[in-house]
């Protein structure tokens, strides 16, 4: 879809929802294809793109509130996986697994402090 959208200079989001038939009244589905622009979005893939490389990969929580601030009001989480599947030439997603609860509870400041405490 991206590189269509390039090509035509159509947003992906509009591509993406003619290819599932998902129809809305014309005003309607022009607000919410029209999140943001065709340059915001480079910008925010470039954005996650720089985030990744530093390993700091956005969560989709995140890459939703970038979104947000840059159209000015809210995006939907549908909206994010829209984004992500017409992205999905240049971003790579994937679910990721949580820190187990016993990891998470060893993970504590006083531990921390003991352990260089005997180091010195």
């Amino acid at each position: 879809h991206q590189e269509v959208a390039n090509q035509t200079g159509l947003l992906c989001s509009m591509l993406l929802r003619n290819d599932q038939g998902v129809t809305a009244p014309r005003a309607e589905a022009d607000l919410q294809q029209h999140k943001l622009t065709l340059q915001q979005e480079r910008e925010l893939c470039e954005y996650i793109e720089v985030l990744t490389e530093h390993h700091l990969p956005p969560t989709r929580q995140m890459v939703q509130n970038f979104a947000a601030e840059m159209a000015h009001e809210s995006v939907s989480d549908t909206w994010v996986s829209n984004f992500l599947y017409c992205h999905s030439d240049t971003l790579l997603h994937k679910w990721c697994t949580a820190m187990d609860k016993q990891r998470h509870y060893t993970n504590s400041p006083a531990k921390y402090e003991q352990y260089f405490k005997l180091l010195h």
